[in-house]
């Protein structure tokens, strides 16, 4: 097999999907509601969500995980090669506990998260072979633990892959002085707009052009039914947001968007056309319960895509 295109770091996971008729206060009771999402553990954490996305749009992906060697870190394993995902950047600690996550989901589609980093969290060295690194296109950092963030930034430097930033609205991965290293040497930063806030309060900018200023090339906000907007030097493109048949389960399509945008990136795709790209594969993530559930093959993307936005996604003449 190829060497993999993309190498994504960040936390794994098994998510527990619950559907709740509200968010309880402190002290009060929520009903979960049946059918109650996904009573199994599905795989999911940002790094996996996105690695699976890339495998069946046809790039193939390595995640940077920290599993323990429990039950739950080799089925996780097993599920992410059976998808088609390299498994040459996974580390597993002797003894340790595999992350998880339980997610409640309200009718309103706003969600609560509580996630149980395991050995996640824990400081070990990871694996990241030198010519994995250096086969690579593109390198993705999401939210992990900073150790292992700093870890796979050193790793890193070195690499001819291009760097991008999946943000999260996570101060205790991200503190200042990483966040700045982080903006530094990105050059694709990919968040929503309260992830946007979030990080210009962390490195004390009020201005989208100062992280601009600062090297990254390419500024991807995404706004949910509103669309996205990718900023760059020479001004903002509007990206529309794609409207899948059914809504579900909101969970995910963040890293769908991101899975199907580095899809397009790696295909040599222009970065408007990969954005609506990202756009039609986060469509898919909406339709089912759990982060990787429903996500498409090409064709099932190109289909949408020309449905969407009557063209096939192809490189600009």
């Amino acid at each position: 097999m190829t060497p993999p295109q993309v190498l994504i770091s960040g936390y794994p996971s098994f998510d527990r999907i619950l559907r709740v008729d509200r968010v309880a206060g402190e002290g009060e009771t929520a009903i979960i509601l049946y059918p109650p999402g996904i009573p199994k553990p599905t795989p999911g954490g940002c790094a996996g969500n996105i690695a699976v996305c890339l495998a069946r749009l046809g790039i193939h992906a390595a995640p940077s995980l920290i599993l323990g060697d429990d039950e739950d870190g080799m089925r996780m394993s097993a599920l992410l090669q059976a998808e088609g995902v390299s498994a040459d950047l996974l580390t597993f600690k002797p003894g340790g506990k595999t992350a998880a996550t339980y997610l409640f989901i309200n009718p309103q589609g706003g969600h609560q998260t509580f996630y149980f980093p395991g050995c996640a969290d824990d400081d070990v060295d990871i694996l990241l072979p030198q010519d994995r690194v250096q086969a690579a296109k593109f390198a993705v950092v999401t939210v992990a633990s900073r150790s292992h963030t700093r870890r796979f930034l050193q790793g890193l430097l070195h690499s001819p892959a291009v760097l991008v930033w999946s943000l999260r609205n996570d101060p205790h991965a991200f503190p200042p002085d990483l966040a700045q290293e982080l903006i530094s040497r990105c050059r694709i930063l990919v968040m929503n707009r309260s992830e946007q806030q979030a990080l210009m309060g962390w490195i004390g900018v009020d201005r989208l052009k100062a992280l601009l200023d600062r090297g990254v090339e390419a500024l991807i906000v995404t706004l949910g039914e509103e669309g996205s907007l990718i900023y760059r030097s020479g001004g903002v493109v509007k990206i529309p947001a794609v409207t899948p048949p059914q809504v579900i389960d909101p969970t995910g399509a963040g890293d769908a968007y991101v899975g199907g945008f580095l899809s397009g990136l790696c295909r040599g795709l222009p970065l408007e056309i990969s954005a609506k790209i990202g756009a039609v594969t986060a469509s898919f993530a909406l339709e089912a319960w759990g982060c990787q559930t429903s996500l498409p093959n090409w064709e099932q993307m190109v289909n949408r895509y020309y449905q969407t936005f009557r063209e096939y996604p192809e490189k600009e003449q």
